[in-house]
Order: structure tokens, then C-alpha cells, then sequence
């Protein structure tokens, strides 16, 4: 274990500069054994199966309780000496934990193959299994972990970094208001002829819904049709086809340390968890909307209330900035321009109006056509009427 803590050192803050050596390497060693306990089986000691939330909870989600993946590397390295690749064994059997535990809450359905480039950390490898399907996945730069016990409290504040670019801000949502009455969701004018599209934050889900936009669930799956991971939002026409997102008490946690993650590792040249983050805080930041998305089955949650996933939402990219400009980190971009559309055309809220007001039941919608037949019956009786008079007339 010697060997690792040199490197090991410069993954850590300068807290642990104070801690000696002898003191230190003991840490990495304590540590590295208990997570290769849990994820990698033996003869005499199988893996724990009966501590998975816990497991999830404290090691796997958690930015500031990671452990360098070299570490395990090496401690299975003590325990086989004879092993030929102990990289191989322990990122294959973490592999294996990760999408289990992805799958079982229909989060992801992605089949992720053993990384050419060894992974900074475990959160670096369930991070792997969130990419839209219109990304590659490919072996990204590892990032690096100059912070790992204490990234998210040591890292500087987003708006103190330098931002030659334009930058969107991720605050909070809970002020918007659903109705459409609020700044959140003020007419947006059309750019002028030629000027690039702005960016602007996307609308409530009760706005859409108002303006015309239908919503569908996407069940998360590897069958045809179905998303391969929550992020592979798309739209058909004026359909928004959402994956459906299965909320617990450690969904927010596990979504927030990913964004932590893109945000303290520029190197891994993708925001798209924080892209959907925001998404999903600006579409679902109010009782209202969490309630319809609920209805529309595009959530499932656990959670005392929906004004608690609405709370919990909301806050998903508090103190975040995202580049709205790039297509690589702001992959949903196009998404949002096309909804814009939906939303400035008249016609398509007025059948919006019509259907849910007026036709929001097959008797209420008979009744609708009922009446649309009698009135142009009496339009056409009117004219021939007339007609009939005015050739009497003549």
C-alpha cells in the first residue's frame, strides 16, 4: 500500500497533508479493504446482499466519500498476489454491482463495458451509465480528484470562475409560478431573422400542458421504443416523450453528486446529467406540476407529498452553471427551441384550450362534434336560403 500513497496524496485536500504517513496509508488500507469487501466476492466471504441501501447511500453516491479506484486496484493486488489483472476483477465485479442497482431502479439501461482508462472513483463509474443514446459512449478522460473527500465544500463558487462564454444560471425554482402569470413563464419574443436562438429557462410543465404540449412516459428499458437511461428525453411533434424517473430518498442525492462531478471536472467535456437536472427542476419546480407529471405517469416517487419532490427538485441545481451555448453540454437544447415554437402558436393553444376544456371526456367531445355539425347545418340552410331568395328576385 506504500506504493499507492504518494499518488494517492495528490487526490485528497490539503486537510490530509497534516495526517502522517504511517497514519494516512493505514486510511487507504482500512478503507480500500471495506469497499472490496462489498464488492468483491471470495470464497470465504461473499459479498453483503442485504446492505445494499446503505452501501448505495455512504459510498457509491456520495462525491466526498469516494476512495481512488487505484486503491481497490491494489488491495485486490494484496489479497491475490497471483492474480494476472486485478484491474480487471475488481472493475468487472463493481461494474456488475453498479447496474444492478441502476437497472432495479429503472434509472439507466445502458450496458457499459470495462473502461480502457481506469475510473477516478465508483461515482465516475455510475456517471458512466448516464449518457442520452444520441451520445457515444466512449473512454473520456478519467477526472481528476484533487478533492475527493471534500469536492463539493472545497470547491470554489460557480460564479467566482472566470466565464468567457455566456453561462445560464441554475437557481432556484420554487417562485415560479405554474399558471403562466409568473417571470418563469412570460411570452419569450422570437429572435430577429438570423440572430442565433437564445436560451432561456424551460416553462412549467402545467404551461406546456396549457400551450399544447402533450406529455408521454418512456419506460426505461433495452426493447425497442424504450429509453436506455432517464436522460433520453425527446419529442415527437407536439408529444415530450420523458423517461419515467422512479423517485426515493436517494435519487436526489445520486443526481446532485453527478452534477458535482461534471461541475468539478471540466475534462469530462459533458454537463448532460446537469442538462437533464435542469430540466427537470425548471419543468416540475411547483405542486402543480409534480401532480401532473405524476398523472401522466412521467414520475413515480415515494416521498411523503409532492410539494417534497417538488421542494427536492428545485433545489437539484441550485448554485450550478451551465454553458446554454454548447450542443455538447446543453444536449437538450434543440428540445427546448421546438417547444418555444409550440408555445408562440396560437392555434395549437387554442386546440388546447378546446380539448382540455371543453372535450376532456368522449361525451363532452361527442357533444362538441354534436354541436360543430348543427352549426354548420344551419350555416349551410342560411345560405341556401339566401341564394334561393335572391335568384326569386331576380
Amino acid at each position: 500500500m506504500a506504493r499507492v500513497v504518494p499518488r494517492a496524496r495528490g487526490c485528497y485536500s490539503r486537510w490530509f497533508s497534516t495526517i502522517d504517513t504511517e497514519e494516512f496509508k493505514c486510511m487507504l488500507l482500512v478503507d480500500g479493504c471495506f469497499l472490496h469487501s462489498r464488492f468483491v466476492p471470495s470464497r470465504a466471504a461473499p459479498a453483503p446482499v442485504n446492505d445494499d441501501i446503505t452501501v448505495d447511500r455512504d459510498i457509491v453516491f456520495l462525491l466526498e466519500n469516494q476512495l481512488p479506484f487505484f486503491v481497490l486496484v491494489e488491495v485486490q493486488k494484496l489479497i491475490r498476489a497471483d492474480a494476472e489483472d486485478s484491474y480487471s476483477v475488481v472493475v468487472d465485479n463493481v461494474l456488475g454491482r453498479i447496474q444492478a442497482l441502476v437497472r432495479l431502479n429503472e434509472y439507466s439501461a445502458v450496458t457499459v463495458p470495462r473502461p480502457t482508462t481506469p475510473p477516478c472513483h465508483l461515482l465516475h463509474l455510475l456517471y458512466m451509465y448516464f449518457r442520452p443514446t444520441a451520445l457515444p459512449l466512449n473512454d473520456a478522460p478519467a477526472p481528476a480528484i484533487p478533492r475527493t473527500r471534500s469536492a463539493v465544500a472545497a470547491a470554489p463558487p460557480p460564479s467566482s470562475q472566470p466565464a468567457p462564454i455566456p453561462l445560464l444560471p441554475l437557481g432556484n425554482n420554487r417562485g415560479a409560478a405554474a399558471n403562466g402569470n409568473g417571470a418563469a413563464n412570460e411570452a419569450i419574443p422570437p429572435p430577429p431573422p438570423g440572430a442565433p436562438v437564445r436560451q432561456t429557462r424551460w416553462r412549467a410543465a402545467t404551461y406546456y400542458h396549457t400551450a399544447g404540449v402533450r406529455f408521454m412516459a418512456r419506460k426505461v428499458g433495452s426493447g425497442d421504443g424504450e429509453a436506455r437511461s432517464i436522460l433520453d428525453v425527446g419529442r415527437r411533434g407536439d408529444w415530450l416523450h420523458i423517461p419515467v424517473l422512479a423517485i426515493d430518498n436517494n435519487t436526489f442525492r445520486m443526481l446532485r453528486n453527478m452534477v458535482a462531478l461534471e461541475q468539478n471536472s471540466p475534462q469530462l467535456r459533458s454537463s448532460h446529467v446537469t442538462a437533464y437536472c435542469l430540466f427537470m427542476s425548471q419543468l416540475a419546480s411547483t405542486k402543480e406540476d409534480v401532480e401532473l407529471l405524476v398523472a401522466k405517469g412521467v414520475i413515480v416517487h415515494l416521498l411523503h407529498s409532492a410539494d417534497d419532490v417538488a421542494a427536492n427538485l428545485a433545489g437539484l441545481c441550485d448554485g450550478v452553471v451551465l454553458d446554454a451555448y454548447d450542443r455538447h453540454l446543453c444536449y437538450l437544447r434543440a428540445e427546448h427551441a421546438a417547444l418555444e415554437e409550440v408555445c408562440r402558436d396560437g392555434w395549437k393553444k387554442s386546440k388546447a384550450w378546446l380539448r382540455h376544456t371543453k372535450c376532456n371526456n368522449y361525451l363532452m367531445g361527442l357533444a362538441v362534434l354534436a354541436g360543430a355539425g348543427l352549426f354548420f347545418c344551419t350555416v349551410e340552410q342560411s345560405v341556401f336560403a339566401a341564394l334561393s331568395y335572391f335568384q326569386e328576385k331576380k
